[in-house]
């Protein structure tokens, strides 16, 4: 399928480190930048080209979109994927079109007040794509993550800065390829959460990194979409 399946702007130019610097981000006690993160999910979205899913990796005022939103609802989407950010926190907004759920993935809070603080970043997302959390009915329902949301038995919580990064991935790669997640390196992970709920994320950070280096080789050099 084409990458218009999954990034509706058309290809995307990447930046990409060394795999050295790839290499010191999995071992080293440094927080990853969200640049990082998004260009994780590219790749996995492209390497993917899954159905019905989009990752929307859009700065806050990119203005591609212009004034006609894309209706996702006819195009047969399922689930929108993005990154928000509010100083130097991070955090991964999925949105559920058939049932109208956004969950706020937060390892910092589970507060249901500090969704505020997101709706922004939902309203403009939503935008883009023909939706309303205002005027849809149902009436969109906003909320942190229950453990259905994952389809492994997956807890979380960024109790250090450095594991927002790792932890982001993990999850971006199970929403965007959950088949390749568990092929690759995760089943044995996946086992291990469900004895304890748990997860390492100096595991995961290894885990990512490797396969940030396999998603990269065959596209370096080259336009992506």
């Amino acid at each position: 399928k084409k990458c218009s399946v999954v990034h509706r702007r058309g290809s995307k130019q990447l930046i990409i480190a060394s795999d050295k610097y790839f290499d010191a981000l999995s071992r080293d006690s440094r927080s990853w930048p969200i640049n990082v993160v998004k260009t994780f999910a590219w790749l996995m979205a492209h390497e993917e080209h899954k159905h019905g899913i989009i990752f929307d990796d859009s700065d806050e005022d990119d203005d591609t979109f212009g004034k006609r939103p894309i209706n996702v609802r006819r195009k047969g989407t399922e689930t929108i994927l993005s990154l928000a950010t509010k100083d130097s926190h991070y955090v991964l907004i999925e949105i559920k079109v058939k049932p109208n759920v956004a969950v706020v993935y937060d390892g910092f809070s589970t507060v249901d007040r500090d969704l505020q603080q997101w709706m922004p970043h939902i309203d403009r997302l939503m935008s883009r794509y023909g939706l309303s959390r205002i005027n849809d009915r149902p009436h969109w329902i906003i909320r942190h993550p229950d453990s259905f949301d994952f389809r492994s038995n997956f807890h979380f919580t960024d109790e250090k800065e450095i594991h927002r990064g790792p932890i982001a991935c993990r999850m971006l790669w199970e929403k965007l390829a959950y088949k390749a997640f568990i092929e690759r390196g995760g089943e044995c992970i996946t086992l291990r959460m469900r004895m304890r709920k748990s997860i390492d994320p100096d595991e995961i950070a290894v885990l990512c990194m490797r396969e940030m280096k396999e998603l990269i080789a065959p596209n370096r050099e080259r336009s992506i979409g």
